[in-house]
């Protein structure tokens, strides 16, 4: 498996294209202007234009910790794990679980003793923990975060200093 230098895809036997990425797959973007932040375009200062995705997203942080840690929790807890990643808000670190929305999600595997028991298990393996509130629960920022982390919780960042730094040769 060699990495193509030009393409930023991986290529497998010189099959490299995503059948995925067609002609029906578009990406939407909304463009924001800062018209404190000037760029020079041919000597002519014009606000500077940022471009980010309508999309909301949730980051999915990966490990082979937390990759076996996944793997433990039964289906019913995956299935709730899912449908957390995909219903949590922006910057928020915590959801709120509507039972109505989660049974109209998943109509065959939502009664109300597998909702808890699905809510028990991630709970037991710490991704998620109650809150006080009704229905609200808290998401461990270890497994997933949507927003960021450094942000949110900057006194818990700690800069990263390798083990075995590469010393600079002269």
């Amino acid at each position: 498996m060699a990495k193509s230098k030009i393409s930023k895809c991986q290529k497998f036997d010189g099959f490299h294209l995503n059948p995925f990425v067609n002609k029906d797959f578009t990406i939407e973007i909304s463009v924001l202007t800062d018209n404190k932040t000037f760029i020079s375009k041919n000597g002519i200062l014009e606000p500077k234009e940022y471009e980010f995705e309508r999309q909301l997203s949730t980051k999915v942080y990966r490990s082979a910790v937390i990759r076996d840690d996944l793997m433990k929790l039964k289906a019913n807890a995956h299935r709730m794990w899912i449908w957390i990643q995909q219903t949590i808000e922006p910057a928020k670190a915590e959801f709120k679980l509507n039972k109505k929305t989660y049974k109209l999600s998943n109509p065959k595997n939502s009664s109300t003793n597998t909702i808890k028991q699905a809510l028990q298990e991630l709970q037991d393996n710490k991704f998620i923990a109650v809150s006080d509130r009704k229905d609200i629960y808290f998401v461990n920022p270890v497994y997933l975060f949507s927003g960021n982390r450094t942000k949110a919780h900057p006194e818990h960042t700690e800069i990263y200093k390798p083990e075995n730094p590469r010393t600079k040769k002269e």
